[in-house]
């Protein structure tokens, strides 16, 4: 499994999360044929894998496979062996939650008094981070103070899934709520020496600390449904999409290289203000969208 240390070298090189070089590598050291394999050889393991797995997962193993081949091609200059291999079909996945108005009143609600604690300070500015911003989980936990920039409004997010670093708008209202953070929390923290922006009680926020932060606070909202923040990263999505936002600005701000990703979202908000009108015209008792009389329904 030396050319698999070296591959996962290379994707650190070329800033792949360490998430995703252990999915990768971890699927390659699963594999019962030799790397790279031949396309007859992937085909015949995934068949077996489709069993056991969805497509969705499937989709993920072949990007593992083809990513491998394709630098194992380019490493030992031969012609890459699955370039031929195609991606599994996949259904159509249905519309994923998107926060709610109510929701964010009853979390934000929870949170009013959120001066009078510390951690109280902290979570309101990462839902406000997260609500106007819809960034990912792992790019809030790489921000480092010096990313933010209250002069000209602007947040740098470091590089991260796609490996390219952006730079997007810094709202009033979200630059309040991270400087309140940091003159009341983060100045005078024990760990304020870290460079990252978001602090816990020992160590710098990771990932897995964010959602225990929205989860916490989901709690203490009352919330039956946890609010995510991929939730919050749709609802970004579909306010841009009714204000008749452009989608390649979206993919910027969202940090998608992929026209497709904007193009789900654009379907998702769709499908949910689809769900809303209905529930306008047919939930009032005084709706006139009703049979006419004299008339059987069919």
């Amino acid at each position: 499994m030396h050319d698999v240390a070296a591959y996962a070298d290379e994707l650190r090189f070329r800033g792949f999360s360490e998430n995703t070089i252990k999915t990768y590598t971890d699927l390659l050291k699963k594999l019962d044929f030799e790397l790279p394999g031949t396309t007859r050889d992937a085909k015949s393991w995934l068949a077996k894998r489709r069993q056991t797995v969805c497509a969705a997962s499937l989709c993920v193993d072949v990007r593992a496979m083809k990513s491998y081949s394709s630098w194992w091609a380019e490493e030992w200059g031969k012609d890459d062996p699955l370039a031929e291999l195609r991606h599994p079909k996949q259904p159509t996945p249905a519309p994923g939650r998107i926060a709610d108005d109510d929701d964010l009143r009853r979390v934000l609600g929870a949170l009013k008094y959120f001066h009078r604690h510390p951690n109280n300070t902290r979570d309101y500015a990462l839902v406000m981070l997260f609500m106007y911003t819809g960034m990912r989980r792992g790019e809030a936990a790489r921000l480092r103070v010096e990313d933010i920039d209250f002069d000209n409004r602007r947040i740098t997010i470091v590089p991260g899934k796609n490996g390219e670093a952006r730079v997007i708008p810094l709202h009033p209202t979200l630059a309040m709520a991270i400087s309140g953070y940091l003159r009341r929390v983060r100045d005078t923290h024990r760990h304020n020496d870290l460079p990252e922006l978001w602090l816990g009680r020992d160590v710098a926020l990771r990932p897995n600390g964010i959602d225990s932060v929205f989860h916490r606070v989901s709690n203490t909202a009352g919330l039956t449904i946890a609010l995510t923040t991929h939730q919050l990263r749709r609802r970004l999505a579909k306010t841009w999409i009714q204000e008749g936002g452009a989608d390649d600005a979206l993919m910027f701000i969202a940090g998608w290289r992929s026209a497709t990703m904007p193009a789900r979202y654009r379907a998702e908000a769709k499908a949910q203000l689809a769900v809303e009108q209905y529930e306008r015209i047919f939930a009032s008792p005084t709706s006139t969208a009703r049979a006419k009389p004299g008339r059987r329904p069919s």
